[in-house]
This record gives structure tokens, C-alpha cells and sequence, in this order.
């Protein structure tokens, strides 16, 4: 395999001709992985071998234009769209091969060009975009962040029977739902890795009710630093969540010290004194 491998970096064609000797699923291995390799230095070539060998292996093609997407954005466009207008049945497959490809390489904004050229009523923009934020945010979470930010709610395909309507409020909803849940589990997972960017970045935004999940995460990050947790649960819009997030940032305070749990209560200036005292009670410290 791995002299097949160092003879396809120079000689591909004659490396293929070489795995026929080969069997089963070593054979289609050998295939896959020169195919890869020629892939990323001549996609017209790799393609048009496994057109003429392999017409219908579907797996084989979509492999390919993951490999191609990873060094020939432009190339993995127009090989992607062209075999997804002739394989309608596994459109979704293809286009996700092509844009993990494309992220992998760092090709960031040909990704998200595929995924703004897709048909909104092919019903899976939603996901890919799931995939490709997912893999965005391991290497550039601001960037992706901030992308998402700017997008509006992916339309829901109709339900059955309904073919021609305009998708249902509860549709939209679940439509923002899943972007808003989309939002947070990017921010949590850039959270994770590096705190001190994500909550320098976090800190920078102007508050908003698109936020407020973002701020409680910090918040709870935070914890050990209650002075800096409050601060962010301080930037929460909405008066439930906020006082819920204080309350769990303050809990571990008021077992180690109800003193200064009280002390911090009457320092937060953006609550008023409904709210002082409903922590109070919550936290069953004295009014």
C-alpha cells in the first residue's frame, strides 16, 4: 500500500493500473487513497479515471470530492454541483463531503458560498450548516460566531400534504430554535478551549436577547471568579435568566460564606430591590 501511495505522488495512472492486482477491500483502499492524492493536484484527471472505471460507485465519487475540496476549492465547487444535479437521491452526502472537505482546508468562505447556493427547498441546508459550524468553530469559532450572528433563520421544509404553503409559525420557531441552540453550542465549545478569548469577544458585543444564553454560559465558566461571573450575568436581558444565573453563581458562595454572598447582593447595581430580595429568599439568607 504504501509503495503504491509514493508511486501515485508521481505516477497515479500507473499506480491505479497497479491495485487491480489487488482484492476486495484492500483493492478499493488502495483506489480511494490515490485517488485522494491525485484528487488534490489534478481533479479533472482523478475524476475522469473513476467515470471511466467506476461510472457507479457513488461512495467512490463522494469520497473523491472530499479530497478535492481539501487543496481545489474552485474545482470541488463545480464537480460538487455537477454530481449532485445528477445523483438527486444523495445531494445532501455529496454537498457535505464537499463543504467538511473545503473547512478541513481552510476554506472557509468557499463553504459557506456552497451553502448559500443551495436550494432552500432541498430541506437540509439546516444540517449542513450544523456541519460546518461545528467544524469552523474548532479553528476559527470568532469568525464562525460571527457569521451565524448574520444569518436569518433557515426556513423548515413543509410538513407532508402541505406542498405550496408558507412553513407554519411553529416551523419558524422551531427554525430559530435550532439556530439559537446552533449559536450556543458553538459559543460553549469555544468557551471550553479558550476562555479568555471567548469572553473578551463575548465581552465586546452590545447585550442583546440573542445573547443572553451566550452570558449565562460565561457566567457559569466564570464561577470561580465571582466578581467577573456577576459582571457577566449583569449583561443578561432577560430578568428570569438572569436572576437564575445569579443564583447559581452565588449558591456555592452562600455555603462558603453567607456574609459575603449578601455583600454581593447589594453591590450588583442593575438589580433593583424586588429582585435583592428574591435572591435573598432563593438563597434563604436574611432580608
Amino acid at each position: 500500500m504504501q509503495s503504491l501511495l509514493e508511486l501515485a505522488k508521481t505516477a497515479p495512472e500507473a499506480a491505479l493500473e497497479q491495485t487491480r492486482q489487488l482484492k476486495g477491500e484492500l483493492q478499493q483502499e488502495a483506489q480511494a487513497g490515490i485517488l485522494a492524492l491525485w484528487g488534490q493536484t489534478n481533479p479533472a484527471l482523478a475524476w475522469r479515471w473513476l467515470e471511466s472505471n467506476h461510472p457507479d460507485d457513488n461512495a467512490a465519487f463522494i469520497a473523491l470530492i472530499g479530497a478535492i475540496a481539501i487543496t481545489q476549492p474552485t474545482a470541488t465547487l463545480d464537480l460538487a454541483d455537477r454530481y449532485a444535479q445528477s445523483q438527486s437521491p444523495i445531494k445532501k452526502d455529496i454537498y457535505q463531503a464537499a463543504i467538511q472537505g473545503l473547512v478541513r482546508g481552510g476554506h472557509y468562505d468557499s463553504a459557506v458560498f456552497l451553502l448559500d447556493y443551495l436550494d432552500q427547498n432541498d430541506g437540509f441546508r439546516q444540517d449542513l450548516t450544523r456541519a460546518l459550524v461545528a467544524q469552523w468553530a474548532t479553528y476559527q469559532p470568532q469568525a464562525a460566531l460571527e457569521w451565524l450572528a448574520q444569518q436569518p433563520a433557515q426556513p423548515v421544509a413543509n410538513p407532508p400534504g402541505r406542498s405550496g404553503t408558507m412553513p407554519t409559525e411553529t416551523a419558524q420557531d422551531d427554525a430559530l430554535q435550532q439556530q439559537n441552540e446552533l449559536r450556543e453550542n458553538t459559543y460553549r465549545q469555544w468557551l471550553m478551549e479558550d476562555t479568555t478569548a471567548a469572553a473578551s469577544w463575548l465581552g465586546s458585543q452590545t447585550p442583546s436577547p440573542a445573547l443572553d444564553a451566550l452570558f449565562g454560559q460565561l457566567a457559569q465558566q466564570l464561577a470561580d471568579d465571582p466578581r467577573q461571573a456577576l459582571a457577566a450575568a449583569g449583561r443578561i436581558q432577560d430578568s428570569q435568566l438572569k436572576l437564575n444565573t445569579l443564583l447559581g453563581v452565588l449558591s456555592p458562595v452562600k455555603q462558603a460564606d453567607p456574609a459575603q454572598a449578601s455583600a454581593y447582593i447589594q453591590q450588583l447595581d442593575y438589580l433593583n430591590d424586588s429582585q435583592r430580595n428574591s435572591l435573598k429568599r432563593d438563597l434563604a439568607l436574611t432580608p
